[in-house]
């Protein structure tokens, strides 16, 4: 019987989905605050008369462009902090697909062999055995279409903010 080497088991698999996923999510509400933060001091900006003494504007200006600076600067921080999350996402996505190519394999083997055995009982025993890769297959596509479903949202919340910081800067 040949050695297992370097399995997961499904609840850790879904437990890596999720948290995954959570740490999107969160990342992605901390720069939406930042997006946020970026807007308030625009329309800060935008919205003063500028008409108490020349000093006091330039100062004020200045506060409010090192306001926004520092805005514009946690936003890149956090949006290359979601980045690497995204990676980490993508790299254990690719881990799953491999395993579930593995299992493919599995399962081609464990069918060709079940075909070639004459005893009843073996044969039920080798369609169990196909089964059960078979469950494997569809828990790691679903997990994989999980991932990149959290994948895709989190990539385009994160484009609309980039737009969005982006645009207001022009």
């Amino acid at each position: 019987m040949s050695s297992v080497r370097e399995t997961k088991s499904r609840p850790e698999i879904s437990e890596a989905v999720r948290q995954t996923r959570d740490q999107m999510a969160e990342k992605t509400e901390e720069i939406q605050v930042t997006v946020e933060d970026v807007d308030v001091t625009r329309d800060t900006q935008n919205n003063l008369s500028r008409e108490g003494t020349t000093e006091g504007a330039a100062e004020t200006e200045s506060a409010l462009e090192g306001a926004e600076s520092t805005a514009v600067d946690t936003f890149e921080e956090k949006d290359q902090a979601l980045d690497e999350i995204q990676q980490e996402g993508q790299d254990y996505q690719v881990d799953l697909e491999g395993r579930m190519n593995s299992s493919e394999g599995d399962l081609e083997s464990v069918g060709e062999a079940k075909d070639r055995i004459e005893t009843p009982e073996v044969a039920d025993r080798m369609a169990e055995a196909e089964q059960a890769v078979q469950g494997d297959i569809d828990f790691l596509k679903e997990q994989i279409n999980r991932a990149q479903a959290d994948l895709e949202e989190s990539e385009q919340a994160q484009e609309d903010f980039e737009s969005h910081v982006r645009a207001v800067e022009e």
